[in-house]
């Protein structure tokens, strides 16, 4: 639990228990816990009381305090990934499911470029036959015009 051995964890287990239930609410003189629990605390810490008790719980979670070495001022910056789990490999579905969409989104801006080339070569196709349009208009009124030039001069 704290780091110790199995004898230690099993004391804290029994101390949290202990704590829980006969110093709070006294339950476990009702349930039958009170003998088993002081029995142990007898064996292990010599003593039964709260005092005791609380004494060797506070003896074993310092002692299992391990003080960590002295950290640099600023922590270490590490190279951020691209994948935010970089703790755990990648699932092959999730990865085809992400290399799918990636060729989704690159097969949707090759069809937009499409689209937008194609709406321009429209574009070009109208405004070519505007053109043609207004030459011919413009040659008809200019033939219609001779003509009349030579009807009146006949």
């Amino acid at each position: 639990m704290f780091g110790a051995p199995f004898g230690r964890s099993v004391l804290v287990a029994v101390l949290c228990i202990c704590c829980a239930q006969t110093f709070v609410d006294g339950s476990s003189n009702t349930m039958g816990f009170a003998p088993a629990i002081a029995a142990a605390l007898d064996a292990y810490v010599g003593s039964s009381t709260e005092a005791a008790v609380v004494a060797e719980i506070r003896k074993i979670t310092d002692s299992a305090h391990v003080p960590q070495p002295s950290q640099p001022a600023s922590p270490p910056v590490f190279a951020k990934h691209k994948n935010a789990s970089t703790w755990f490999p990648q699932p092959a579905w999730l990865r085809k499911r992400e290399q799918k969409r990636k060729e989704r989104g690159r097969r949707g801006e090759r069809e937009e470029r499409e689209e937008r080339e194609e709406r321009e070569r429209k574009a070009r196709h109208k405004q070519a036959l505007i053109d043609l349009i207004k030459s011919h208009r413009l040659r008809f009124h200019e033939e219609r015009k001779a003509q009349t030039e030579r009807a009146n001069r006949i």
